[in-house]
């Protein structure tokens, strides 16, 4: 706010900026809080660093993902079970028309603005009570495309396309029976992350409007 008031126009211009990032971005995927048999849920297998357009991070998996089954063992006795509908969350499929020509630079140093950004695989849990309270181990592979920054030796960073195979296994817990009664279903935590998204988005705009209002305003009398 004192940045606003020395310097309305770019505040006014800044805040307009990082709106337009934002919505065009989205919210950032994230992790269930607990993983529940039967329920879908999110876990993180990885992180990227890629250059973006308005905010958005440009990537995209090449092929099919190939996870699973999960492996757990109950009184020294191995465990198997598969899971079926597993995809990738926050895709970009602009990837292929993506160059260095238009990507986001930052302003300050003249580099592309860079992005880490959760790889984020969605899935539902067989609904198996042997599962509760368990840490299971999956194997992964899957192929990850992105516009990557490659940094120089006194030269600007530059941008190109890069892939990377990811191949190994992840393991995650699995919630207890007792915090599985308290668990809330995804769509009602991705429907309170995006109220929350878009009402911070809301304030922000209405905070524009008041900035220009206070000091606009004042020109025009």
């Amino acid at each position: 706010m004192v940045f606003a008031i020395v310097n309305p126009y770019a505040a006014s211009a800044q805040i307009l900026k990082d709106l337009l990032q934002a919505a065009n971005s989205g919210p950032i995927p994230r992790e269930t809080d607990m993983n529940v048999p039967g329920k879908t849920v999110r876990i993180k297998v990885g992180e990227i660093n890629t250059a973006t357009w308005i905010g958005k991070p440009i990537w995209n998996v090449d092929g099919e993902i190939k996870f699973g089954p999960l492996h757990f063992n109950i009184n020294g006795t191995p465990i198997e079970l598969n899971v079926t509908g597993v995809q990738c969350l926050g895709l970009d499929d602009q990837l292929e028309k993506s160059t260095s020509a238009n990507v986001e630079y930052d302003k300050e140093n003249g580099s592309p603005a860079p992005k880490h950004w959760p790889i984020i695989l969605e899935f539902k849990l067989p609904k198996d009570e042997r599962l509760y309270s368990q840490t299971v181990t999956a194997h992964l592979k899957m192929r990850v495309e992105y516009l990557g920054i490659q940094n120089r030796s006194y030269q600007a960073p530059t941008v190109s396309p890069t892939d990377a195979t990811m191949e190994s296994p992840v393991s995650f817990k699995i919630a207890s029976a007792e915090d599985a009664k308290k668990y809330s279903s995804i769509g009602n935590s991705d429907a309170f992350q995006n109220i929350t998204f878009y009402g911070g988005l809301a304030f922000c705009f209405v905070l524009l409007i008041v900035i220009g209002n206070v000091f606009f305003g004042h020109r025009r009398r």
